[in-house]
């Protein structure tokens, strides 16, 4: 998903991300780089948590939780 630290992948959203990482609130300002990306809003949010560009108890409810059952199969909220 993200090539290098703070640079998401595809390249040409690497300006965009670290605009998004100077200011990530409000939260709103996410879902649309997420869609723009093609990535997950989830994982937007864990790598501005991971850059610490957002607190890692802030953006939370932007993930969704994804079960693995005893069988393998995944299961989404």
């Amino acid at each position: 998903m993200f090539s290098r630290p703070s640079e998401p992948s595809p390249p040409e959203h690497a300006a965009a991300y670290r605009r998004l990482a100077q200011r990530p609130t409000p939260f709103t300002k996410i879902e649309p780089f997420a869609r723009q990306a093609d990535i997950a809003r989830g994982i937007v949010v864990g790598r501005l948590q991971y850059d610490r560009a957002l607190d890692w108890t802030h953006g939370n409810k932007l993930k969704r939780t994804i079960e693995i059952t005893p069988t393998g199969d995944l299961k989404a909220d």
